[in-house]
């Protein structure tokens, strides 16, 4: 008699299916996790570097406006140009007493903004903000860069190092007071910045316009794809602003505004969409800003702010 032996040495064809099919849903949940993992992580670095790009153009601008020049005092525009003037005369008579007096007289030319000489376009200092809703255009006052001028370790006071110092009195000092514009490229390309020495520069010329011909030099950040700036007057917001108009009592003139808005779109990388980022930077020379100085005030209750705060 033959005996069979009946003990299975494979498995069913439904238990490799069965097999096979975990395997499949395993591998596919360490997949999907897999990806989920490096999608989270690319979408947190696109965060980070777009968060860091919009916090470095907020910064600049900030920088650009806290030393924003403002004027600390009445210049009258009647009184500004050239003046001649004549010496009174008095003669006196021993028998009468009376006497005779020649009053002095004065001829006076103005300078008013907007006024062209030489064809330059006079741009008052204490202007601070000129600009539109695209376009910005601040005047600062930045010290020089050039440190070399006089020894800080020389001992000796500052006119004394001057006068001793290396540089001939030919050499061409940069001037502290600049001018940096703000403004979209064209074709969105990009948010763009120029700055100029205003008072020593060849080119700027009291002009509140960029240099557009080489508009490409001035791109600061290529992701910016939209641009708009806002001007607060203490109590409403204005897509234009011209510091350099004169305030009604015709001596002073307008300054900065005391807080501009920024708007910015940078590029999210998915077709034509763009986020909006927003910051609004309060200028500390804002002539609105006044301090009572005869009542011999200090701190928050002697700066009275003209207007609600933004």
């Amino acid at each position: 008699m033959i005996y069979r032996n009946t003990h299975r040495r494979g498995f069913t064809l439904l238990e490799v299916i069965l097999a096979c099919s975990i395997s499949i849903l395993l591998l596919a949940g360490l997949y999907i996790a897999l990806d989920l993992q490096v999608r989270m992580a690319a979408a947190g670095r696109e965060k980070i570097e777009k968060a860091t790009i919009v916090r470095a153009i907020f910064g600049r601008v900030t920088r650009d406006l806290l030393p924003c020049v403002s004027q600390t005092y009445a210049i009258n525009p009647a009184s500004s140009g050239s003046s001649s003037s004549g010496s009174g005369s008095t003669s006196t008579s021993s028998t009468t007493g009376s006497s005779s007096t020649t009053s002095s007289t004065t001829s006076t030319t103005s300078t008013t903004p907007g006024t062209n000489i030489n064809g330059v376009v006079v741009v008052p200092v204490g202007s601070g903000v000129i600009g539109s809703s695209t376009q910005c255009t601040i005047f600062i006052a930045r010290p020089t860069s050039s440190y070399d001028i006089i020894d800080p370790n020389s001992g000796l006071p500052y006119t004394t190092a001057q006068q001793s110092s290396s540089l001939s009195a030919d050499t061409v000092q940069p001037g502290d007071q600049r001018r940096v514009i703000y403004w979209l490229g064209s074709s969105s390309n990009g948010l763009c910045r120029e700055e100029d020495t205003w008072i020593t520069s060849d080119t700027v010329e009291d002009s509140t316009q960029p240099d557009t011909g080489n508009e490409s030099n001035y791109v600061i950040a290529p992701e910016v794809t939209n641009l708009q700036f806002e001007y607060f007057d203490g109590t409403n917001w204005n897509d234009t602003w011209d510091g350099s108009t004169y305030l009604t009592d015709g001596v002073t003139v307008m300054g900065p505004p005391m807080a501009i808005r920024v708007h910015i779109w940078i590029a999210t990388g998915k077709g034509d969409e763009s986020k909006e980022y927003q910051k609004v930077i309060a200028i500390l020379a804002s002539p609105n800003q006044t301090t009572n100085a005869s009542v011999g005030t200090s701190g928050s209750s002697a700066a009275q702010l003209n207007g609600s705060s933004p």
